[in-house]
């Protein structure tokens, strides 16, 4: 029976979070990552879709890592044993839309490093176009250096 209630609740969860509509970004979140200066490769509509696609994963990605670290004390206190059925959904959908973002964010990272090994194997791109793209690939890094020094604290419970 209990095994039952989990598999109801994650479905519900399931769609509860696809019918979800987008909250409106937090002011306290660190800025969205803006790439004006890609001037070389704005000369390419491939490679620029690709690195704008790119671009906002990572950024997705640290928006939920900010969503779960502001949800993340309420989360981490409720009480197991007297959950709700609503705040185990909260809980879940929390889980799965950091698991799926998770999920996206290290296929956009390894898609992106593959890419760059890609066009530049091909020669689609010069050496300017490669030193912007690593550029580009450096700001994913950097948002993650820099999530990881805000949450410090919170990843130390």
């Amino acid at each position: 029976m209990k095994i039952v209630r989990i598999i109801l609740f994650i479905l519900i969860s399931c769609n509860i979070s696809s019918c979800s509509k987008k909250e409106d970004r937090n002011q306290n979140f660190i800025p969205p990552i803006n790439i004006e200066n890609i001037s070389e490769l704005s000369d390419d509509p491939e490679i620029l879709d690709f690195v704008m696609r790119s671009v906002n994963s990572v950024n997705e990605y640290s928006d939920n890592i900010e969503i779960v670290a502001l949800n993340g004390d309420r989360v981490i206190n409720i009480n197991q044993d007297s959950l709700t059925v609503l705040e185990g959904l909260e809980i879940t959908k929390i889980m799965i839309g950091f698991y799926s973002n998770c999920t996206n964010f290290q296929n956009t990272i390894d898609d992106f490093d593959a890419f760059i090994i890609e066009q530049k194997s091909n020669g689609s791109i010069n050496q300017s176009q490669v030193a912007q793209l690593i550029a580009v690939s450096d700001m994913y890094k950097d948002r993650v250096e820099v999530l990881n020094n805000k949450y410090r604290v919170f990843y130390k419970r």
